[in-house]
């Protein structure tokens, strides 16, 4: 796990185990289809997402939990869609992103 929307505040695959956990809520809003920027559907949201990744089943808890989030802008192109995103965790870490496809919004 890691990356964009999958504990954001890693880089991506960062955190592998063969027991993962993943809880995520993702709000965003379209700032419209006309008049957007460049005149294309636009769009800013955030996420909250918890998790890690434990080498034994024993190991897992609430409290190894890991709290990320992140704050992004996306924009419909002609190609694909387009994010710029930041992500944090609670662990002070933080990545940036520019993303490419249609995520699981």
């Amino acid at each position: 796990m890691g990356g964009f929307l999958r504990l954001a505040g890693r880089e991506r695959d960062a955190i592998s185990g063969p027991h993962t956990g993943l809880a995520r809520h993702i709000d965003y809003r379209e700032l419209g289809k006309n008049g957007g920027i460049f005149d294309m559907p636009s769009y800013l949201g955030g996420s909250v997402e918890a998790g890690n990744a434990w080498q034994n089943r024993s190991e897992i808890s609430v409290s190894s939990t890991i709290v990320y989030g992140s704050l992004f802008a996306g924009l419909d192109t002609f190609l694909d869609r387009v994010f710029l995103a930041a992500g944090f965790s609670e662990q002070e870490e933080s990545s940036f992103y520019l993303y490419f496809g249609n995520p699981v919004l």
